[in-house]
């Protein structure tokens, strides 16, 4: 069993090479103002905001909601309760999110690891209203580094930011 550091590195990588197999996909594949993507968990699983949207919606029928999970387990659990349930690292998973107008996340833009051009992309945040986001609390400096590229990457995307947070 690979340690928790080089499965990192093997999970980053494996969103990389999804990342950028979805770039041209995205420009190519019109999109549905009605299709949105939900994602948690860096695709873990379902929880929170996310959750709670991707089941109101599956029942009251307002979007053509996806939910997109990177664990199999996750994955067979939810599809077999709802129809429309993705695994990240497929093609169904590309296309489906090419076509989406919305993505809304609950922890960054690892929750998907599809390109975000042409979404609209909605960050529900998970915290509670004392929780500060963290870029602050950090004293090395190579903390710093790493926070400096986790705000480019997954907070600069986003275009709605929602929080009970004060910071």
């Amino acid at each position: 069993m690979l340690g928790k550091s080089k499965m990192t590195v093997v999970l980053g990588i494996r969103y990389l090479l999804w990342y950028l197999i979805s770039i041209p996909v995205t420009w190519l594949v019109p999109t549905r103002k009605d299709r949105v993507i939900l994602a948690s968990n860096r695709g873990e699983g379902l929880s929170g905001n996310a959750r709670y949207l991707f089941e109101t919606w599956q029942r009251d029928g307002s979007f053509e909601v996806w939910a997109v999970v990177s664990r199999k387990d996750v994955y067979k659990e939810l599809s077999e309760k709802y129809p429309h349930v993705l695994f990240a690292f497929s093609w169904e998973a590309i296309k489906v999110s090419a076509q989406a107008e919305f993505f809304i996340l609950t922890h960054g833009r690892l929750d998907v690891p599809f390109c975000g051009s042409r979404k609209i992309i909605i960050q529900t945040w998970h915290g509670i209203p004392f929780k500060a986001i963290g870029f602050y609390s950090n004293n090395k400096i190579s903390e710093k580094i790493r926070n400096l590229l986790y705000k480019w990457f997954d907070y600069d995307s986003i275009d709605y930011f929602l929080s009970s947070s004060g910071y």
